[in-house]
């Protein structure tokens, strides 16, 4: 089997636009990692993974973060980020299998990602790309982590435009090529519960049977107006829809 440094590549996992992810062994210790390794030994793909690394480590400890465990260079010049391994599918997967959320547990995953957000935020990381593809449920099913912090920026503020997002994904301001802000999580979290919900994502409405406050909630999010969205220095949406939550259901 290859081998990248120290670790032993079991699987291949993933693939982004400039990164492979792998399921990996660590040779001596025998700790599964994830492995995510440039494509190609080219400078700015190397500085993508290492700009991606430093958020990571930041982000650390918090239980929906993957926690960082090492940064290197291979010996074919390709940086390689080591994380921990996260058993389970992603939430695009989960659903592409057929399966279902109801109301309240897709509003439940809804809280725990806004949990994570607010985390992020208050340590200036703005996600950027959110979308079903990054959300990880992991193999218990009552528990998420957040992934792909390939395209996240620090403070907001820091950059003049979007450093990247997924067409079908992005909010309006990100289509505009402007700077992501913490609004563009939240509307990103809007397309999460959207998405575990049922929603139709190409005209973006709910099924029927999904209750008034829960859609109203969920259009507030992905509101076209970043200012208009809750946001935890004017309406805080984790508050907001934990107070549903105990009113719904």
């Amino acid at each position: 089997m290859t081998c990248i440094g120290h670790y032993r590549i079991k699987k291949q996992i993933g693939e982004g636009s400039f990164g492979r992810v792998y399921q990996a062994e660590h040779v001596r210790l025998k700790q599964v990692v994830c492995l995510k390794v440039g494509k190609n030994p080219f400078p700015e793909f190397t500085k993508l993974l290492r700009h991606e690394a430093g958020i990571i480590r930041r982000l650390s400890g918090h239980p929906a973060i993957p926690a960082f465990k090492n940064f290197m260079i291979a010996e074919n010049n390709t940086g390689v980020l080591v994380m921990d391994f996260i058993e389970g599918c992603s939430l695009a997967q989960w659903l592409k299998r057929g399966n279902r959320m109801g109301a309240e547990r897709a509003c439940l995953l809804t809280a725990l990602l806004l949990e994570a957000l607010r985390f992020c935020h208050q340590q200036g990381v703005v996600h950027g790309d959110l979308k079903p593809d990054n959300l990880m449920l992991t193999k218990q099913g009552c528990d998420l982590k957040l992934i792909d912090f390939g395209v996240a920026s620090f403070e907001p503020g820091s950059c003049s435009r979007a450093l990247g997002f997924t067409l079908f994904y992005a909010a309006p301001e990100s289509l505009r090529n402007l700077p992501p802000i913490p609004e563009t999580d939240i509307f990103g979290a809007g397309w999460i519960l959207l998405c575990a919900l049922g929603g139709d994502p190409l005209t973006q409405t709910l099924p029927g049977t999904v209750p008034k406050a829960i859609r109203e909630f969920c259009g507030q999010l992905m509101d076209p107006e970043p200012m208009r969205r809750p946001c935890w220095e004017r309406k805080d949406p984790l508050k907001w829809l934990n107070r549903l939550l105990l009113e719904t259901f």
